[in-house]
């Protein structure tokens, strides 16, 4: 097999599927969702680190109610340097679950009948099937 590589033989190379347009849009949404995903997780890290340099840690929570539990311990003193940074976690959680109703409402219209079976199996949700039927050539 690696001489038949070395060779380079074209046979070897299968012919690539490119998505359709259509998939690629929906794949923008997948994207752009992670974006937020990994923003927010990065501000709700930075928050951890400020508070703990004041000796207070924050409990283990959902990342949908942590800027509820922090303003809740928040001491007075790091209120305004923290109120921001609070805001824009509020705001990116909500616009996630907007992004989740609208990956919902897309799985529902035009690709329900594709991830029948990946969502057959234990522990794979709405999202993971989506990204697996996007991202494949069969999307369109």
């Amino acid at each position: 097999m690696l001489a038949r590589l070395a060779r380079f033989e074209p046979r070897l190379l299968h012919p690539i599927q490119p998505r359709g347009e259509q998939a690629q849009t929906d794949m923008v949404m997948l994207k752009a969702r992670h974006a937020l995903v990994s923003s927010r997780t990065k501000l709700i890290n930075a928050v951890r680190g400020l508070l703990k340099s004041f000796a207070i840690r924050t409990e283990p929570c959902a990342t949908e109610c942590f800027h509820k539990r922090v303003r809740a311990l928040n001491p007075e003193n790091l209120r305004g340097a923290l109120f921001r940074l609070l805001e824009t976690i509020e705001r990116l959680t909500a616009d996630i679950r907007a992004y989740d109703k609208a990956i919902e409402q897309l799985r529902e219209e035009r690709y329900a009948s594709e991830m029948e079976l990946l969502r057959s199996i234990p522990g794979i949700g709405a999202l993971t099937s989506l990204c697996f039927d996007v991202g494949g050539a069969g999307a369109d």
